[in-house]
């Protein structure tokens, strides 16, 4: 019947949405958010602990993701979110703000980690790259600091 329908000129429709149960989860934000972080920071420790040195330039360019703020502002976003005194979010337990502190201190270790892992393969022809990285990361970690401070 659907096969003739859509046949002849008609397009299909939906007559009857979902219903919602009421006992729904709702999913914390910060939650979340603690949670794409510390995926993140698995990956940086994953590709600096394993990386050939000849393979170093794919972890310069998650670098690059990660701790230029031009790039990935998110980190200081969240931290500003839900960590500032004057933040907006006031149903967020403590405990999650614990979890996204030690998420961010984790992602600020992860990256000095792999800029200190990267510094002995830079080439030549990258030592400005290089160099825009490390300033990133420290731009980054003095952001961050007065947040991870409980």
């Amino acid at each position: 019947a659907l096969k003739k329908r859509i046949g002849q000129g008609r397009k299909p429709t939906v007559s009857q949405g979902a219903g919602a149960h009421e006992n729904s989860i709702q999913i914390d934000i910060l939650r979340v958010d603690a949670d794409r972080l510390l995926k993140s920071l698995n990956y940086h420790v994953a590709v600096a602990s394993n990386l050939d040195p000849k393979l170093f330039r794919d972890l310069q360019m998650q670098l690059q993701g990660s701790v230029r703020v031009q790039v990935n502002a998110g980190p200081i976003a969240f931290a500003k979110a839900f960590l500032s005194p004057d933040s907006s979010a006031e149903n967020t337990t403590e405990a999650y703000r614990r979890e996204l502190r030690a998420a961010l201190t984790s992602f600020v270790n992860a990256c000095k980690r792999g800029i200190e892992f990267v510094a002995p393969y830079v080439a030549h022809d990258t030592e400005k790259f290089h160099a825009a990285l490390e300033e990133g990361f420290v731009s980054i970690a003095e952001e961050l600091s007065p947040f991870l401070k409980e």
